[in-house]
Formats: structure tokens, C-alpha cells, sequence
């Protein structure tokens, strides 16, 4: 009983995906004092990625992917 309990284990999936910035945007920089005009890195560019992570009910993890502009990528390119 306890192997087809861990099997059944092995097929309930918990996955989580969230978008990941290429150029993340800070709020911080070094500037001179009193400076008119300050440019911030990456707070116009919306370009993002979806990483996805998921894990069996047994505890195992499952390889991470990346997707690209609606092309998978797998764990093969990490």
C-alpha cells in the first residue's frame, strides 16, 4: 500500500510561475547633487520572461523552465 500511495504522490503537482524583469528597475543610482534631470535603468522596458518551478507531492523537484515570448524553453539551456 505504502508504494502505490508514493506513486500517486509522484503525480500531484504544485507549480508557481511569475514574471521575471530582463532589466530590473531600481529606484537607486549614484548622482551629483542637485542634478535637473536623474535617468532611471530600466523603468520604461516592460520586456519579461515566465519562470516556472513546480514540485510532486512526494517532495521532489521538477526541473525549472523559462518561457520565452510563448516558446518553452526547458532545463536542458540551465
Amino acid at each position: 500500500m505504502h508504494q502505490k500511495s508514493t506513486a500517486m504522490q509522484e503525480l500531484v503537482i504544485n507549480l508557481d510561475q511569475t514574471g521575471v524583469h530582463f532589466i530590473p528597475a531600481c529606484g537607486r543610482g549614484r548622482f551629483h547633487t542637485g542634478a535637473k534631470e536623474v535617468p532611471m535603468l530600466g523603468g520604461e522596458d516592460k520586456r519579461q520572461i515566465t519562470g516556472v518551478l513546480a514540485a510532486s507531492a512526494s517532495g521532489k523537484m521538477l526541473p525549472p523552465q523559462l518561457i520565452f515570448q510563448g516558446q518553452f524553453f526547458g532545463s536542458t539551456i540551465l
